[in-house]
């Protein structure tokens, strides 16, 4: 007596579905407090389960905190990127004033020492030349 095994029927042999992401809101942190204290207090749950449910509530409560930090330090750095590209905008306007000022017959003056190509770096990187700058103008 051969026994021919059992198949499935053909509708479950398809493809595996695809299961659609949940709408629902996931759990509040008290919530899981909430179950664990009642899972904890259960005499009949073993100890090394209460322990996997604390050391997993532990992990929960530090990985809420995680993200907390990380949201603010991105608000921090939207903030201070704002103010990097504020500042950029000031910085450029001040050159281009500084250049229509150093090109303006008014500032520069025969009878007062000139300081020429005097270059005061800004922030590592940035210079900016000062020409045809009196003595006085720099006190």
């Amino acid at each position: 007596m051969d026994s021919v095994p059992n198949r499935a029927p053909s509708n479950l042999q398809g493809p595996p579905v695809k299961r659609r992401l949940s709408s629902r809101s996931p759990l509040d942190n008290s919530d899981l407090v909430d179950a664990v204290k009642c899972l904890s207090s259960d005499k009949q749950l073993p100890l090394h389960v209460k322990t996997i449910l604390t050391h997993l509530l532990n992990k929960s409560t530090a990985m809420e905190d995680l993200v907390q930090q990380n949201r603010k330090l991105e608000e921090n750095f939207r903030e201070q990127t704002l103010d990097n590209e504020g500042l950029r905008k000031e910085i450029d306007v001040l050159r281009l004033s500084l250049c229509k000022n150093g090109n303006n017959p008014q500032l520069t003056t025969q009878s007062s020492p000139v300081v020429e190509n005097l270059s005061t770096n800004v922030q590592g990187n940035c210079n900016i030349v000062v020409l045809n700058m009196s003595a006085q103008d720099l006190l």
